[in-house]
C-alpha cells in the first residue's frame, strides 16, 4: 500500500461543509413540507410564517450546525483512521515483507522440517522396529529364562527324584553333590555322605578296584558298568553298577549308578534254578527208572503172590480142613499178606513222598486187626525169646470205621522195629480209650519195648528214610530204614503224629493217637459179600480178561463164593476180548493190563473209540502205582483195583459199576446189604458209610445233609478269606473243625484236604499250595453236594 500524507484541518473542514450542507437539507425539506401542508405561497414570507407557526423548525434549523460539527469530528477522526490505516498498511507492508521473508524461511524450514520429519519417521520406524525386535528378543529371553529355570528345576527334580544314584564328585574322593537316592537307600544323612571320602563307604574287597577306576577317570577315561558294593547304615551292602564321565578341566566327575543287588540275586537264583532244573531232570529220569523198576518188580512179585493169597483164602473157606490145617492156612495167608506189605512198603513210600497215597474208610474189627498184627510177628519174636503182648482196652468198641490196612502197616512197622532192636524182655502193643464224642472214638496206640533205646541226639532223625537209630544198629541189624519213615507218614495221613520216649539201655515207646468212626456190629461180621436178586433169572454177565491161569482161578473161585448169580466168560488177552465184546453183551469187563498180543490199554481204547461201547471196565493189575491208575482212567477204564485184591473192595467196585450202568428195571431188581453199598455208585461220597452212620434213618440223613449243604460252601469261602488275610491261626482252627464233618459225610478226600490245610497253616509253610487245596475242596464240594442231594431224594 502507498503511503499518503493527510491534512487533518482541511480534511475536517470539508467534512464540516459536507455536514452543514447535508444538515441544511433537513430544514429545507421540513419548510417545504409545512408550506405545502399549510398551503402557503412560495415566498420568503412563507418561510418566516412557517417558523412562526411551527417552533419545531427552530430545532430542525440547528441540524446543519450539529451535522457539520459531527461531520468535522468524523472527518478529523477519519483522518486519524486514514493515518492509522496508512501506518497500519505500512506496518502491514513491512510485516508482510517480513512475513514473506519469514514465510520463505519458514517454508525452507518446513521443507527441512518435513525432511527431518521424514527422517525422524524413518528413524522412529526403525526405532519402532528395533523396539519390537528388542521387545521380541526380551520376550524370547524372558521365555528362555523361564524355560531355563524350568529346565533347571526339572533337572534338579530329575536329579533328586531319580530312582538311580546320581552324584558329582572330585578325584580327591569326596562327593560334592548327591541326590536323595543315596540317603534313601544307604540310610546315611547327606551331611555324613558329603563330609567323608566315599572310599569309606565301599566294601573293603572292592576298594582296590574302585581306586584304580577313579585314577582312570582322573586321566579322562570314561567308566561304564563298573560294579562295587556300598555299605548301608544298617550294616548291609548294596551292589551298584556305575557309569561316570570326567571333566578334566574342572576335575569334576559326573556319575550315575543303579542298584543291581536284587538283579544279581535273581541272576544267581536263575543260575541256581538252571542247575536245579538240570538236577531235577536227572532226578526225574532217576525217578522214572525207579518207578519203572518198582512197577516191574511189583508186577513180577504180585502175580505169584496173588495166586498164593487167593488160593490160601479159598483153601481156608473150603471147609475140608481140620483145625491144625486151618491154622497153617491162616498163617500162610497172614505171612503172605505180610510179604505183600513188605512189597507195598517201598511202593507206598514212593506214593507217600508224592502225596498220592489215600486212606480207605471201611468197617473193620479193631481187636482182630491188632491180634493179627501180633500173631503175624509172634514167630519172629519167639525166635529171639521175646514176649509179644497185646493189651486191649476193654472199653473200646471193636467195630469201627477206618483204614485197617494202613493201621496194620503202622503197627507192623513199629512192632518189627521193636523186635529188631530188642535182645531180651518183651514188646507190648497197648491201646487206651481217650474218649468218645459225636460218633468218633479216639484211641491211643503204643508200642513199648525193652530194647537198647535210642540216644536223644538221634531221636529226631530216626524217622528219616534210610536212617537207623545208632551206629550199633547199623553194625548189628539189617534193614532198609524205611519202616519208621513210612509209619510216621501214615500216622500223619490219619491226621496225627508219632511221639517217642526212649532211654538208652532201658527201651523205647512209640505212640500215636487216631480218631475212628463208630460202626455197627453186623457190618464186621459180614465176611462174604451177598447180593440178593429178587428175580433169579436176572444174571450179571462178566468178562474176565486175564492171561495168568492162577489169577483166573483166584478171581473165578472168589466170585463164585458170593451169593450172587454171576456168569463169567474168559479171554486170555485183549485181542480175544475185543472179538468177544463184538458178539456178546457184558455187564462188566475185568481187564488185566499186561498181556500178550494185545494189552489191556489197547483193548480198552478199541472198545471205547472204535466199538463205541460204554461197558464198564475195571482194571485189575499187579501194577499198584498211582500213575498206572491215572493211565487206566485216562484210557477209558472206569475204575482200578490192584492184585492181590481185597475181596470186599472187589465186590464193592463190581457192584457200583454194574449198578451204575444197569437199566432202571434192573436196578429195581437188585438189593444189597445196607453195609455194602447203596443203589447207586458215587464218585466222592462214601454213600454206604453215610447210610451206616445215620443207621438208615431218613430223617437223620436229611438233617445232616441239609446242614452240610447250608454251612459248608460258606465255610469254604471263609477259608479263602482267612488265607487272604493271612490269619493262619483262624485258618488252622477252621480246617481242623472241617475234618470230622467231612468224615461224617463220607468225604474222605475233603477231610484229607482239610487236614493238609490245617498242617500247612499250623506250620505256615507250603502257603502257595493252600489256594490250590481250597480250590480242589470247592470243586469236590460242588460234586458232593449234588450227590448228597441225590442221596436224600432216593
Amino acid at each position: 500500500m502507498t503511503n499518503k500524507n493527510f491534512n487533518i484541518k482541511n480534511y475536517a473542514l470539508w467534512y464540516a461543509i459536507y455536514g452543514v450542507l447535508f444538515g441544511l437539507s433537513f430544514p429545507v425539506i421540513a419548510i417545504v413540507i409545512d408550506i405545502y401542508r399549510l398551503e402557503l405561497p412560495t415566498a420568503l414570507s412563507s418561510i418566516v410564517k412557517v417558523h412562526a407557526l411551527t417552533p419545531l423548525h427552530y430545532i430542525i434549523d440547528t441540524a446543519p450546525i450539529f451535522l457539520g460539527l459531527l461531520a468535522a469530528i468524523a472527518g478529523y477522526h477519519r483522518v486519524k483512521v486514514e493515518q492509522f490505516n496508512t501506518s497500519l498498511e505500512k506496518l502491514i507492508d513491512e510485516r508482510t515483507f517480513e512475513l514473506q521473508t519469514l514465510n520463505e524461511e519458514l517454508n525452507s524450514s518446513q521443507e527441512e522440517l518435513r525432511q527431518n520429519l521424514d527422517y525422524t519417521t524413518r528413524i522412529n520406524h526403525k526405532l519402532s522396529t528395533n523396539e519390537k525386535i528388542i521387545s521380541d528378543q526380551n520376550a524370547q529371553q524372558k521365555e528362555l529364562l523361564i524355560e531355563t529355570e524350568e529346565s533347571k528345576k526339572e533337572l534338579q527334580n530329575f536329579f533328586n527324584l531319580s530312582i538311580h544314584f546320581m552324584c558329582l564328585a572330585n578325584t580327591n574322593g569326596y562327593f560334592t553333590k548327591i541326590n536323595s537316592t543315596f540317603t534313601r537307600v544307604l540310610g546315611y544323612s547327606e551331611e555324613e555322605l558329603l563330609s567323608k571320602p566315599f572310599f569309606e563307604f565301599i566294601h573293603p574287597d572292592d576298594l582296590a578296584n574302585t581306586l584304580k577306576e577313579v585314577e582312570k577317570l582322573a586321566q579322562g577315561v570314561h567308566t561304564i558298568n563298573f560294579t562295587n558294593r556300598y555299605s548301608c547304615k544298617d550294616g548291609s551292602y548294596v551292589l551298584l553298577m556305575w557309569s561316570a564321565s570326567p571333566d578334566t578341566k574342572t576335575g569334576i566327575l559326573y556319575a550315575t549308578a543303579h542298584d543291581i543287588t536284587e538283579f544279581r540275586q535273581l541272576e544267581n537264583i536263575k543260575i541256581k534254578n538252571i542247575e536245579l532244573s538240570k538236577q531235577k531232570e536227572l532226578a526225574d529220569q532217576s525217578v522214572k527208572l525207579r518207578d519203572s523198576f518198582l512197577a516191574n518188580m511189583s508186577h513180577e512179585i504180585r502175580t505169584p503172590m496173588n495166586a498164593i493169597i487167593g488160593l490160601s483164602n479159598l483153601l481156608g473157606k473150603s471147609g475140608e480142613l481140620n483145625n491144625k490145617q486151618k491154622e497153617y492156612v491162616k498163617t500162610i495167608h497172614l505171612n503172605s499178606n505180610n510179604l505183600l506189605n513188605i512189597i507195598n512198603e517201598i511202593l507206598d513210600f514212593s506214593k507217600i513222598e508224592a502225596g498220592k497215597l489215600e486212606l480207605i474208610n471201611m468197617p473193620f474189627n479193631l481187636h482182630e486187626v491188632l491180634k493179627s498184627s501180633c500173631q503175624s510177628l509172634s514167630p519172629i519174636a519167639e525166635e529171639k525169646k521175646l514176649k509179644l503182648n497185646l493189651q486191649f482196652d476193654d472199653r473200646i468198641q471193636s467195630n469201627i470205621n477206618g483204614d485197617a490196612i494202613r493201621l496194620n502197616q503202622i503197627l507192623l512197622n513199629l512192632i518189627s522195629n521193636a523186635i529188631k532192636y530188642s535182645e531180651k524182655g518183651e514188646i507190648t502193643l497197648c491201646t487206651e480209650l481217650l474218649g468218645e464224642m459225636a460218633g468218633l472214638i479216639t484211641i491211643k496206640f503204643s508200642v513199648k519195648d525193652t530194647g537198647i533205646g535210642i540216644p536223644l541226639e538221634k531221636q529226631a532223625s530216626i524217622f528219616n528214610p534210610f536212617v537207623q537209630g545208632t551206629d550199633f544198629y547199623t553194625r548189628s541189624q539189617s534193614g532198609t530204614g524205611l519202616g519208621l519213615a513210612i509209619a510216621k507218614k501214615l500216622v500223619e495221613l490219619f491226621g496225627s503224629f508219632i511221639q517217642l520216649k526212649s532211654e538208652v539201655g532201658v527201651g523205647s515207646e512209640f505212640s500215636f493217637i487216631i480218631s475212628f468212626e463208630n460202626t455197627s456190629e453186623n457190618s464186621i461180621n459180614q465176611t462174604t459179600p451177598t447180593l440178593q436178586n429178587k428175580h433169579k433169572n436176572k444174571h450179571l454177565k462178566l468178562l474176565l480178561v486175564e492171561d495168568n491161569e492162577f489169577n483166573r482161578l483166584v478171581a473165578i473161585d472168589t466170585i463164585s463164593l458170593w451169593d450172587t448169580p454171576i456168569d463169567i466168560d474168559i479171554a486170555e488177552n485183549g485181542k480175544i476180548a475185543v472179538d468177544m465184546v463184538k458178539k456178546q453183551h457184558y455187564d462188566l469187563i475185568l481187564m488185566d493190563i499186561q498181556m500178550p498180543e494185545m494189552d489191556g490199554h489197547t483193548a480198552t481204547k478199541i472198545i471205547r473209540n472204535e466199538l463205541k461201547l460204554n461197558t464198564p471196565i475195571l482194571a485189575m493189575t499187579a501194577h499198584a502205582s498211582v500213575k498206572e491208575k491215572e493211565t487206566c482212567l485216562a484210557n477209558g477204564m472206569n475204575d482200578f483195583i490192584s492184585k492181590p485184591f481185597d475181596e470186599q473192595i472187589l465186590y464193592k467196585k463190581i457192584l457200583d459199576l454194574t449198578q451204575s450202568h444197569t437199566s432202571d428195571a434192573q436196578k429195581e431188581n437188585i438189593e444189597v446189604n445196607q453195609n455194602i453199598a447203596p443203589a447207586i455208585a458215587y464218585e466222592v461220597v462214601d454213600a454206604p458209610f453215610v447210610i451206616q452212620f445215620t443207621k438208615g434213618k431218613k430223617e437223620r440223613l436229611e438233617k445232616m445233609v441239609n446242614l452240610f449243604l447250608k454251612e459248608t460252601p460258606k465255610e469254604l469261602e471263609t477259608l479263602s478269606a482267612l488265607l487272604k488275610e493271612k490269619n493262619f491261626a483262624a485258618l488252622k482252627t477252621l480246617a481242623h473243625s472241617l475234618k470230622p464233618k467231612m468224615m461224617y459225610m463220607g468225604l474222605q478226600q475233603l477231610s484229607d484236604l482239610a487236614r493238609q490245610i490245617e498242617l500247612s497253616a499250623a506250620a505256615e509253610s507250603n502257603i502257595d499250595e493252600i489256594p490250590k487245596m481250597i480250590n480242589s475242596m470247592e470243586i469236590i464240594c460242588k460234586k458232593a453236594c449234588a450227590e448228597l442231594e441225590y442221596l436224600i431224594k432216593k
